[in-house]
């Protein structure tokens, strides 16, 4: 984190963003979702971090940092569900919104970072995604 004059803290997310190559991500499910869960952090994808998941879905979904979508692809979502998909990293959003192809009413966040900005709402990315926050 690096301060600008005003004292406002400015973010620099590049480097951790940009370590999520379309490599990478191939891999990503096999080592994050299958061991790290399972054996780093004892806690499995399939018995626990999934069922979490899936129980505080809402029917308005914005997924932030999306990985490689591995989780909304298995959340079990119907015709109802509205899902907004949200990452720093352009790779993450190919590789999430390619699994939720044939999915109802996706939408894709084009400017993360504009959750960061201050106002009372959620910001409407392009009004594409306004009121969007059921669940987050």
């Amino acid at each position: 984190m690096t301060f600008e004059s005003a004292g406002t803290p400015h973010l620099d997310s590049a480097a951790g963003v940009s370590v999520y190559s379309p490599t990478v991500l191939k891999l990503y499910d096999i080592f994050v979702n299958r061991f790290s869960h399972r054996f780093v952090w004892q806690c499995p994808t399939n018995a626990v971090l999934l069922p979490f998941y899936k129980r505080h879905l809402g029917l308005k979904h914005l997924d932030v940092g999306v990985g490689t979508g591995f989780f909304i692809s298995r959340a079990g979502l119907t015709s109802s569900h509205e899902v907004g998909l949200m990452d720093l990293n352009e790779n993450c959003l190919r590789a999430a919104a390619a699994r939720q192809l044939g999915q109802p009413r996706t939408v894709f966040g084009d400017d993360p970072g504009c959750i960061f900005e201050a106002g009372p709402e959620l910001p409407d990315f392009g009004g594409r995604v306004r009121g969007m926050l059921g669940s987050l």
